[in-house]
């Protein structure tokens, strides 16, 4: 009897060894965008329109831009191809997680928010969130005059402008324009339709250079300084070490200054993280 009590608690055991070994419940292997590569040759990358980042030729429709070159830089010495996509600021995040692409290459200003879903390779530069106005309005900006009763102010639906509106002006609702145009924001208060737009320096300084109706603020005191870089899914760090590697990389072996000599359009235009190679 005892036997037979001891035959059967063993196989109980082993039973469950068995059950915990298969349980739904242990994690499933995912196979990274690195292996991805090496059998096919083939990238998946979003990209949105955002000058002097990412430009694209209006008669051939060549993409062109200081991280279309750096990616094309990583692809040569990863012996892979690009295939490109277009995507909005709004929808380049869902984009990544339901794998349409595996990158975005638009030059991505990491935040907080977006790291719930999405992961970043290390920043190369830095760039400042400013503003443009109407000419007219020649006062000295401050961020107290953000929260004035009735400010129109414009952003891009996903562009960090808009999450920080969110952020810092809760009780405020902007113009929100759901488009792949940086600039649209910018062209709200060139038209009157605007009192403001929030968008990085970089578009500030181009559009008020370009249309004398507006000028720039929050330039050389930006409400806020994010990294510029590389954007991808969550949960693939073998991915992320690769780009990563391929930026350091492009630093070491003078790429990278290249770039900012190609396409650093005046020297305030971001803050550069690496040093001149000598």
């Amino acid at each position: 009897m005892r036997h037979q009590y001891r035959t059967l608690l063993l196989s109980a055991l082993i039973s469950l060894s068995f059950a915990a070994c298969g349980s739904s419940d242990q994690p499933e292997s995912r196979s990274s965008v690195t292996d991805k590569l090496r059998a096919n040759k083939r990238l998946k990358a979003g990209f949105v329109i955002y000058p002097p980042f990412v430009t694209r030729d209006p008669q051939s429709g060549k993409l062109g831009g200081y991280f279309i070159d750096l990616a094309s830089e990583i692809a040569r010495q990863g012996e892979f191809t690009i295939d490109y996509e277009e995507a909005k600021w709004g929808t380049m995040v869902a984009g990544l997680t339901s794998q349409r692409y595996d990158l975005v290459v638009s030059g991505v200003f990491p935040t907080l928010v977006r790291s719930y879903e999405v992961a970043f390779a290390r920043p190369i530069m830095y760039v400042g969130l400013s503003g443009v106005v109407p000419t007219s309005d020649t006062r000295n900006w401050k961020v107290e005059d953000l929260r004035a009763p009735n400010l129109r102010i414009a952003v891009i639906n996903g562009e960090v402008g808009h999450e920080w509106v969110r952020k810092f002006l809760p009780d405020v609702r902007p113009i929100v324009l759901d488009t792949a145009d940086i600039s649209r924001a910018s062209a709200e208060v060139q038209y009157g339709r605007a009192d403001i737009a929030l968008t990085e320096g970089i578009t500030c300084v181009q559009f008020s250079e370009a249309n004398k109706q507006v000028r720039a603020v929050f330039v050389d005191n930006p409400l806020q300084v994010f990294g510029c870089t590389f954007m991808m899914r969550r949960g693939d760090p073998d991915w992320q070490n690769f780009i990563n590697t391929g930026i350091d990389l492009a630093e070491s072996s003078g790429v990278i200054q290249q770039l900012e000599q190609k396409y650093k359009i005046r020297h305030d235009a971001w803050l550069s993280r690496s040093l001149p190679w000598k």
